[in-house]
């Protein structure tokens, strides 16, 4: 970890919020007083998680919706209860672009090394920008290894919870569980390989 950035957990998570705080102005954001939200998770998770980025936080309460309650819920049913759950984009503005996310990769990477995951899942097709320049196409690459961090850690791409939890009539509910199923089992794996 950058010693600039402390020693302790909580020293890091600090120092990463005041970078965030200088961050928001680029977009011309002020958080003031406002909490900022950066992840949700236990402390004692550190080094053994599985870090989770999800889309850009948007203007809402981050991590508290139902999306988020079930991907608790689905790594839970996975086996996998060190979850640390985060955003691809931690400035809640409304329009994130794809170069928004890309131009944060330093934020993203900083976040990596404060929690210290075991693995890394992207979820949806603006994540993954967080970790690569390129689109890998999100029916053609879930459930895959589709990048490392800069510290070696792996990134698996997955759909968002919102994909399994929004119904349509034109869509099999039994093969999103089929996708659901097969994307958790290998995060699952892969997660428990490296503990």
């Amino acid at each position: 970890m950058d010693l600039f950035y402390g020693t302790t957990f909580e020293e890091h998570v600090t120092a990463f919020k005041k970078d965030l705080r200088e961050l928001a102005k680029q977009y011309s954001y002020d958080f003031g007083r406002k909490k900022i939200y950066i992840a949700y998770g236990q402390p004692s998770h550190v080094g053994k998680c599985l870090m989770v980025l999800g889309p850009p936080i948007g203007t809402g309460v981050p991590f508290q919706d139902k999306y988020s309650n079930y991907l608790f819920q689905t790594a839970n049913d996975f086996g996998i209860t060190n979850v640390v759950l985060s955003s691809c984009f931690l400035i809640p503005i409304e329009q994130v672009s794809k170069n928004n996310i890309k131009a944060c990769h330093p934020t993203t990477e900083k976040l990596v090394e404060i929690f210290r995951p075991r693995l890394i899942v992207v979820l949806g097709e603006d994540a993954q920008f967080s970790f690569v320049k390129r689109k890998f196409i999100l029916r053609d690459h879930h459930g895959k290894i589709i990048a490392k961090s800069n510290t070696g850690i792996d990134v698996v791409l997955s759909y968002t919870m919102n994909y399994f939890l929004e119904k349509s009539e034109y869509e099999d509910p039994s093969y999103k569980e089929f996708v659901r199923t097969a994307d958790w089992t290998l995060i699952s794996n892969l997660y428990k390989e490296r503990l």
